[in-house]
């Protein structure tokens, strides 16, 4: 078996199928596979254009949490290592994920990576970093391999050979990185869009008033950034379920002196009189 080292697995952030998984989420999820690897646990590798059909063809090394992705080390069948190196499996992959796993001792974990799925033609997850990330040691097995297969061609030939490659990937990796900005930029969209029309709602439903929607957008966004949207938008629902008192005309209390007949020992803040001489009592 060979290993691939340091795959980017999943992270937070919205997936491709629509869902948010928080900072939190991936933070407990790798610490509960982390644990259950140490009871003896073994997540899969399997290969496959779908979680239905994929075979099993290795098991995950290691698993850490690096930012804000689960990032680990796998071991695979030479001839998936070498599909994946060629192009001849994509490098499509999405996680499986077990609820309540329990350990040897009875006790219950929660949430863990049961495997990880190459291959797979609709991934849940998104915008993952490339399994060759760094392209070096695919070029020098891919040479090597070069040297077997044609042991009768020039130096000149297979370094030609090698340079095409090279180019070839740099290309990928510009196509990759313009995807990237690309997705990003939807998701920043649509996450801005969510929560004007979370705000808007809050207004039409007479939950805040206009003036309030710039300081409930900050509580949103740090909001958000902890918990998600969902639990943003419920937490600031709770917050202003019963709406809010609108007082456009608050009384005050002054004296007697040149307050208005209908004031009633009151006065509207909205009203002026330049020839009043009131004093507040």
């Amino acid at each position: 078996m060979k290993s691939l080292k340091s795959i980017e697995m999943i992270k937070a952030g919205y997936t491709n199928d629509g869902r948010f998984i928080s900072v939190a989420r991936i933070k407990d999820l790798v610490e509960n596979t982390i644990r259950a690897m140490e009871d003896g646990f073994k997540p899969k590798v399997k290969v496959g254009d779908s979680h239905e059909n994929a075979l099993m063809r290795g098991y995950i090394e290691k698993l850490e949490l690096s930012g804000n992705s689960a990032i680990g080390d796998v071991a695979v069948a030479d001839e998936v290592y070498d599909k994946l190196a060629n192009g001849e499996i994509p490098e499509d992959r999405s996680v499986e994920i077990g609820k309540d796993f329990v350990l040897s001792d009875g006790q219950c974990l929660g949430e863990v990576i049961m495997g990880i799925v190459f291959g797979i033609a609709e991934p849940a997850e998104h915008s993952l970093e490339s399994i060759f990330g760094n392209f070096d040691g695919v070029l020098v097995e891919g040479f090597e391999r070069l040297q077997i297969s044609n042991g009768a061609q020039s130096a000149e030939a297979l370094l030609s050979r090698v340079e095409v490659l090279e180019n070839t990937l740099s290309k990928e990796r510009e196509e990759l990185s313009r995807l990237k900005e690309d997705y990003k930029r939807q998701i920043e969209d649509f996450i801005r869009k969510t929560k004007n029309d979370f705000l808007e709602r809050l207004i039409v439903d007479g939950k805040i008033i206009p003036a309030q929607r710039k300081s409930v957008s900050k509580i949103y966004d740090t909001l958000f950034e902890k918990y998600g949207r969902e639990e943003t938008e419920k937490r600031l629902c709770e917050t202003f379920q019963s709406g809010i008192s609108i007082h456009t005309s608050p009384q005050i209390k002054v004296g007697d002196k040149n307050v208005p007949e209908d004031s009633a020992n009151g006065i509207d803040p909205t009203f002026h009189d330049e020839n009043s001489d009131f004093s507040i009592a």
